[in-house]
């Protein structure tokens, strides 16, 4: 699935994915966003941030979905447009406050 968001093509199609997305919309140049950015496939199942880390990274949803799990309770889902992880971003000594795990499409 992220794929489709490589080359020329691709890069004009997750220019406007992110355009639209919470996190970025308004922003002027999210082409230089991209520039530092890392595209991520990731499988269903798998973890992208665990409860309790220390890591700051801010991840934005091109496609599928990612379960929001605390104290191994699922809480909630984040779809295309969304982010999560933010509050570490803002606050560099803060604890990850919950496990983001893929949900699905998101290859």
């Amino acid at each position: 699935m992220a794929s489709r968001f490589t080359g020329e093509t691709g890069r004009d199609l997750l220019l406007e994915v992110l355009s639209d997305t919470t996190l970025l919309r308004g922003v002027a140049d999210v082409g230089e966003f991209i520039g530092i950015s890392e595209l991520l496939e990731v499988e269903h199942g798998s973890t992208i941030i665990q409860q309790g880390g220390s890591d700051n990274d801010i991840y934005i949803v091109v496609c599928g979905s990612f379960f929001i799990n605390v104290n191994c309770r699922k809480l909630n889902t984040r779809g295309v447009g969304t982010h999560v992880c933010e509050v570490s971003h803002v606050d560099k000594t803060a604890k990850r406050k919950a496990k983001i795990v893929g949900g699905g499409n998101n290859q």
